[in-house]
């Protein structure tokens, strides 16, 4: 018999909004995640997508409009674009949307200061880019992918002060 961890969670998150769950560890907040993001199904109760219960969605449908961000960022040795479009082939239109997801999370400067541009490999875990600019990688991998909900779990807990709030701030322009 588990003991049950959330209990009378009544949660309604609109479009273009921000919200953060606070709490102590082990309070719930990363099964109330885990939840949304269809991992874990709640014993009771329904959860509803746009007034339709999830369980009348295809999940994979669901969990492809949902990106997640840890506080640990897995990069690859490989290029950027590689790293970010997940190897997708190249050409005109994934490189514009390369590009303009680049723009969006600030990592521009980078790019055009490389020699090899968006071919730059970035080695073993990213040894070539600061944290700040693993984290915007991070990001950069959700927003390639079009989601509509962003889900950061501690994804800037480990970098200073002044590039978190960056990423906050990058990630507030975002919305929409």
């Amino acid at each position: 018999n588990q003991a049950k961890i959330l209990k009378d969670i009544s949660l309604d998150i609109y479009k273009n909004t921000t919200l953060a769950f606070v709490g102590k560890s082990g309070s719930g907040k990363t099964t109330l995640v885990n939840i949304i993001c269809g991992l874990l199904t709640p014993t009771s109760g329904k959860i509803l997508f746009d007034n339709n219960e999830m369980s009348s969605y295809n999940i994979d449908s669901i969990r492809s409009k949902i990106g997640f961000i840890s506080q640990e960022t897995v990069v690859f040795n490989d290029t950027l674009f590689n790293n970010i479009t997940f190897w997708q082939e190249k050409n005109d239109i994934t490189l514009k949307r390369f590009n303009e997801v680049i723009k969006k999370v600030d990592l521009t400067e980078f790019v055009e200061n490389s020699e090899f541009k968006e071919d730059i490999v970035l080695g073993d875990n990213g040894v070539v880019m600061s944290g700040g600019q693993r984290q915007r990688l991070s990001i950069a991998r959700e927003l390639y992918k079009d989601i509509e909900i962003l889900i950061l779990d501690e994804a800037t807990s480990a970098l200073d002060s002044q590039t978190e709030r960056f990423i906050q701030d990058s990630i507030e322009a975002l919305k929409g």
